[in-house]
């Protein structure tokens, strides 16, 4: 028997990095399709840089900003909503 979880989101939507706008609800987190840093607003109001983010890892930090200064990774998704864990 494994003691492995899996996680999964309801939904997820692509986003693009910048420095003006706040999203009106926070993301739970978010996966790259191509590597680099990711900068975001925690829900502490935080700005924080995650550095050397690799492909199709679910990063959960939930988040109110995705910033485009700092932010060298692209075809970020933001998924959203309460996540599921279940068997892996």
């Amino acid at each position: 028997m494994s003691d492995l979880q899996a996680i999964s989101y309801p939904d997820a939507i692509s986003l693009t990095p910048s420095d003006t706008t706040t999203f009106a609800k926070p993301y739970a987190g978010f996966m790259v399709t191509v590597a680099g840093n990711v900068t975001i607003t925690t829900l502490r109001g935080r700005k924080t840089l995650i550095p050397a983010l690799i492909i199709g890892a679910i990063y959960n930090f939930p988040f109110l900003q995705l910033w485009a200064t700092g932010t060298t990774a692209t075809g970020i998704v933001g998924v959203m909503g309460a996540p599921y864990i279940g068997p892996g």
